[in-house]
């Protein structure tokens, strides 16, 4: 018993298609919602780039007028992340890829 599947799948592609991301994002911006937007990835970004451990140790985190505000629960992390404030504002504004963020409020 000797099966044979000829599939000849073809995806034949308009020249106006666009990657769903760049749509959704222009989308977003033509609603006036870019900004709120961008101040949930920086959150996402702030938890990605510190690791679930780290973020167990912040009691809150928004952004407002461009800064992230951190409330955190620990001494120690807040003397460390204010040592680290300009390294960590690049990296999260390099994870956003834009300079949205502009500093960080530690509390």
């Amino acid at each position: 018993m000797d099966l044979q599947f000829n599939y000849k799948m073809s995806y034949n592609r308009d020249k106006n298609e666009e990657k769903l991301d760049d749509v959704v994002k222009r989308l977003i911006k033509s609603y006036g919602y870019s900004s709120k937007f961008n101040e949930y990835e920086v959150v996402e970004a702030f938890g990605k780039i510190m690791g679930p451990v780290i973020m167990k140790k912040v009691k809150d985190a928004y952004v407002f007028d461009k800064k992230l505000v951190l409330k955190l629960n620990s001494a120690p992390l807040r003397q460390e992340l204010s040592m680290e404030k300009s390294k960590l504002i690049s990296m999260i504004n390099e994870e956003l890829g834009n300079d949205f963020l502009k500093d960080i409020l530690i509390q």
